[in-house]
This record gives structure tokens, C-alpha cells and sequence, in this order.
């Protein structure tokens, strides 16, 4: 910071106030503050911050695994949000309340997507603030959540243009509230369509997981050719079982997955995926998080990020006769 003053012909405070955004130095000078800053690749000590702030920046983020590939991608979306914030994402993969409820942390984000009651009660209990990313059975909760029933009524009604019609639905984990929001919706609608039909004869689950889809897909295949998969993971061991089967994606069977991700437009054919902007998503969190600083995590309101429907070469739609 020295070096930085001097470089920039001011005090040590201007340096100060500039790189912690505080008033007190102008945009002009701030910004060239920040340019010298960047050119000396200046880095802030950690443990000087938190002993000047008497606070901690570090955010605890809790995670099950990384093994998710929507997963990875909106950790990283919310580790830059949080560092323009401030903020250091911090990622603890096991719920330990010694550690997430000491002094380390300032408060808590929950990215786990099956967080169980158990979990919650421990997290509640900590009273720090806490934000989710996925709906809680505490709705009072700092929540910043996918919405599931519009995504879903979105990868159902692309499925529906579709020239193939016998449909299998490949669902998530039982304990994933993701995966409850998404079942509940596409039952409702498969019932509206088919009354009479039995829809849970078409749903299979296989827990999130490629490996289990894979197991399933040479009788699936079989008995159906229309498959509307909870993440782009199951409906990439679709396509695998399909190439082995000599059928081709977009062509002999339609598929939509849910994520978006990178596997989605990487897919040969492309992948027709219903996703989220995981950038407005991390920035929302960014939003929740300072209010539950300030106010604390209850009663503030939650907030849906809306899906988009990605639409590539996987379906097979209807011609449209022309008059």
C-alpha cells in the first residue's frame, strides 16, 4: 500500500479509503488508485482486514460435492460475485457446527441442494446469517431458488412439439427438494395431458447420477422415445445408450435435459436444456446475503430466478402442414 501511495502521489489513508471503497477520495483518483493497484498485483492481507474491521470477510459456503457439473459452475459465478462484494466464498463440504459457528465465518450460504431437516435446524441454530440456494422447509428463510415449476412446465412443453410422444421421466434424488418441486410439476402436467394413465409408470429415478441412467437406458430405449431428464448428466447416458443401440439423438428419439451446462452445447447432437443464469443467480445471493448481514436472515423476501428454454438439435419436432 506504501508502494501504491507513492506511486500515485497521495497518503496512505487515500490508498486506504480507495481499495476499501470508503468515501473520502474522488472516482478520478479512486480509479487510478485501482490501476496501480492492479498493475502491482496488490493482494489485501487477510488477517490485517479482519483486525481492522473486527470481522471476518470469510463466507462460508456449504457444499455435499463438486461432483455436480451445474454445480461447479455456479460456485464459480458466486466466488467472483462475493469477491466484488468484499467477500472470500469459502467452500466446507461437511456440516460441522464447531466450525461453521465460530468466529471464521461472517455468515453462511447454502449451496447443498438436499440439505435435509437435520441439517437445517443445526444451521438455524447457528443464527448467522444464512442465505439458500434452494427452497427451504423454513420459508421465512433468505432463499435465492431456481424456479423448478416454471423450468419444468418449459422442458415439458418443448418434449410436446415433439413428433415422439412415448415419454419417460428421469428424476433426481427422493431427498432433493429440487427434484420434489420438478416431479410434483411434471406429474401434474402428464396427468392433465394423459387422464386416466398411471404416471408414475414413466417415472424412473436415477438420482442425479450417469452411472444409474446408463444402467436403465438399454430397457428404457426399449419402451420409449421421448426422455425428459431432471439435469444434463442423466440425459447424457441417454445419448450414450442410444449411440450403442444404434439410434440417433434428434432423429429416432427426442431428449431435453435441465441445467444448461457445459455437457448441453457440447453434445453432438446439442442438448435442448431449460437453465439458469447462473451470473444473475450469484448476484442475487450477493443481494440476500448483505440484508441478512444487516437485518438478519428472517422474513426477507425470496427471490426466483427464471429459467430459459435452450433449444438445439435434440428434439424432433412435428412438421407444420403448411396452408
Amino acid at each position: 500500500m506504501k508502494d501504491i501511495a507513492k506511486e500515485a502521489g497521495v497518503s496512505l489513508a487515500t490508498v486506504s479509503y480507495a481499495l476499501n471503497g470508503n468515501t473520502g477520495v474522488s472516482a478520478a483518483m479512486r480509479q487510478k488508485i485501482l490501476q496501480i493497484a492492479e498493475e502491482f498485483q496488490y493482494v489485501p492481507h487477510m488477517s490485517a482486514q479482519i483486525l481492522a474491521r473486527k470481522t471476518t470477510p470469510i463466507v462460508c459456503g456449504l457444499v455435499r460435492s463438486f461432483s455436480g457439473v451445474f454445480s461447479n459452475e455456479l460456485w464459480d459465478e458466486m466466488q467472483d460475485e462475493f469477491q466484488k462484494a468484499g467477500y472470500l466464498l469459502v467452500a466446507v463440504n461437511r456440516l460441522l457446527p464447531e466450525l461453521i459457528g465460530s468466529d471464521l465465518f461472517r455468515g453462511i450460504v447454502v449451496l447443498d441442494f438436499d440439505i435435509t431437516d437435520q441439517e437445517q435446524a443445526i444451521i438455524d441454530a447457528l443464527h448467522a446469517p444464512t442465505v439458500y440456494l434452494v427452497g427451504t422447509h423454513s420459508p421465512a428463510k433468505a432463499q435465492v431458488m431456481m424456479d423448478n415449476q416454471q423450468a419444468i412446465t418449459l422442458a415439458y412443453g418443448e418434449l410436446a412439439k415433439s413428433v415422439h410422444q412415448r415419454l419417460c421421466i428421469l428424476s433426481g434424488r427422493e431427498t432433493s427438494i429440487n427434484n420434489y418441486e420438478r416431479l410434483n410439476t411434471v406429474k401434474k402436467l402428464y396427468s392433465r395431458d394423459h387422464p386416466g394413465t398411471d404416471v408414475d409408470s414413466v417415472v424412473f429415478s436415477a438420482d442425479f447420477s450417469y452411472a444409474n441412467a446408463y444402467d436403465m437406458s438399454a430397457d428404457l430405449l426399449a419402451r420409449f422415445d421421448s426422455f425428459l431428464c431432471f439435469n444434463d448428466v442423466m440425459a447424457m447416458a441417454i445419448y450414450k445408450g442410444a449411440f450403442e443401440k444404434g439410434l440417433v439423438v434428434g432423429r429416432d428419439l427426442s431428449i431435453s435435459g435441465f441445467d444448461n451446462s457445459i455437457l448441453a452445447f457440447s453434445a453432438s447432437p446439442g442438448l435442448t436444456s431449460v437453465g439458469f443464469d447462473g451470473h444473475q443467480w450469484a448476484q442475487e445471493a450477493v443481494h440476500q446475503f448483505k440484508a441478512a448481514v444487516r437485518h438478519g436472515s428472517d422474513n426477507i423476501p425470496a427471490t426466483l430466478i427464471s429459467p430459459t428454454m435452450n433449444v438445439r438439435e435434440s428434439i424432433r419436432y412435428k412438421e407444420i402442414s403448411e396452408n
